[in-house]
């Protein structure tokens, strides 16, 4: 009897020192600054079995889960020798994503000389494995929404980009986010100041709501790209995305090549270009995907709302990721009442197209119908891109009923001044 009391005793001891040290100030930060997720989620796990609801632990484990998400989503890429856009392929982008918003060519991947070979199969697993790392993130932030706040110094947040073991002084979230987020090339990227360094963002309930909203956008176009086989496609350009693929016989200019002649231009990368055009048939393989990925974008734009509504009531200012039109602006998006206004009509013109309540136009429509974006995606069919510019894909989805207009557009995009894709980006990343 003795012994159990003991061990109770010593089991409670420790649960209370472990308490005790989760509580010690900048603890939760040293897991971030230290790029020490594996043993950070753990501890954020251990918080909350001990306390039960604690809304600080669960936003630190779910931002700690996302930054694990891209960190091994960035190593596999490393691995595999993914290669900058060398301007050659516009159309190249296509191979690692359905939407350029997703394109992991901007992720910050360092020039392997080693980089394995990646087949078809692999980049699948691959992608369907972020899905999966998204959906936890998700439901980890959604469990506990009790308006949580975190500080963090966004510029020494580290992270093990190439997957070595060791965060070096360039492996940052501040080089993902410049990259992979603002979409800035590696010299445009800041180098840190001792201030900048120092310098703390406050998370809050505004960016719960935010990072819940991104994780079913990037779900979203990623379910659209895995619903279809695109193999022959990927088989085809994969060289140009990943250096440690060989270059296939029809692209190799030993074997097909044009000599070039004043006029023409380059011959052989215009003739590349109608072969990949071509090559954008894609068999559909899973129909269900497709429809996730529509409920997925409804409930990022739910998520949005939620977002901007959390943050017009905030009336403190302390460095916030996503501020409101009173508060100061330091992470570099300009937000206005008139913009946070037009953004809220875009959510609603996308949720009512996504509903089948508007419809959107095709170029060729002679009868006035519109295209029923809703049924494309709970009745999917095969993937033509020439057919869809033809408008003979569209055919079977075309509806008389109200139509998404210019004039709505314009007043949707007025406000930004053609920054539309960088508010996008962090009201949930469209750009």
């Amino acid at each position: 009897m003795r012994f159990f009391v003991l061990l109770l005793a010593g089991g409670i001891g420790l649960g209370l020192a472990s308490s005790a040290k989760a509580d010690r100030p900048g603890y939760i930060e040293s897991f971030f600054i230290e790029g020490k997720y594996v043993e950070g989620t753990r501890a954020m796990e251990d918080r909350i079995h001990i306390r039960g609801n604690d809304a600080e632990a669960s936003y630190a484990l779910g931002m700690m889960q996302f930054l694990q998400a891209f960190e091994l989503l960035n190593q596999n890429m490393y691995r595999h020798g993914l290669q900058a856009p060398n301007g050659q392929f516009a159309l190249v982008q296509l191979v690692t994503g359905p939407l350029p918003g997703v394109s992991v060519q901007r992720l910050p991947v360092a020039h392997n000389p080693q980089a394995q070979p990646i087949t078809y199969d692999r980049w699948r697993m691959i992608l369907e494995q972020f899905v999966r790392d998204m959906k936890t993130v998700e439901e980890t932030l959604s469990q506990h929404q009790q308006h949580p706040t975190l500080n963090l110094p966004v510029w020494q947040i580290r992270l093990d980009l190439d997957g070595d073991g060791i965060t070096k002084p360039d492996e940052t979230f501040a080089r993902l986010y410049f990259q992979f987020f603002a979409g800035m090339r590696p010299q445009q990227i800041p180098k840190p100041t001792p201030e900048m360094e120092g310098f703390t963002i406050q998370f809050d309930q505004t960016d719960v709501y935010w990072l819940i909203a991104y994780t079913h956008t990037i779900r979203s176009a990623l379910q659209l790209y895995l619903a279809y086989d695109s193999q022959e496609l990927f088989d085809s350009i994969a060289h140009h995305v990943f250096s440690g693929n060989p270059t296939p016989p029809q692209f190799d200019r030993k074997v097909l090549s044009f000599p070039q002649t004043g006029g023409l231009g380059n011959a052989d990368i215009f003739a590349d270009l109608i072969l990949v055009v071509h090559q954008m048939r894609f068999r559909l393989i899973d129909p269900d995907r497709t429809k996730a990925a529509r409920v997925h974008l409804l409930t990022a734009i739910k998520h949005s709302r939620l977002m901007w509504d959390a943050a017009e009531r905030e009336t403190d200012d302390r460095n916030e990721w996503i501020p409101n039109a009173r508060q100061r602006q330091v992470t570099g998006l300009n937000v206005t009442d008139e913009r946070i206004k037009a953004w809220r009509l875009f959510l609603d013109e996308a949720e009512e197209v996504l509903e089948g309540k508007k419809l959107v136009s095709h170029w060729r429509s002679a009868d006035g119908r519109g295209i029923n974006i809703k049924r494309v995606l709970t009745e999917p069919r095969d993937f033509d891109l020439l057919a869809w510019v033809h408008g003979a894909a569209a055919v079977p989805y075309l509806e008389s009923g109200p139509i998404v207009t210019p004039e709505r557009q314009r007043e949707i995009l007025q406000p930004f001044g053609g920054n539309f894709g960088t508010f996008g980006a962090f009201s949930f990343r469209v750009n």
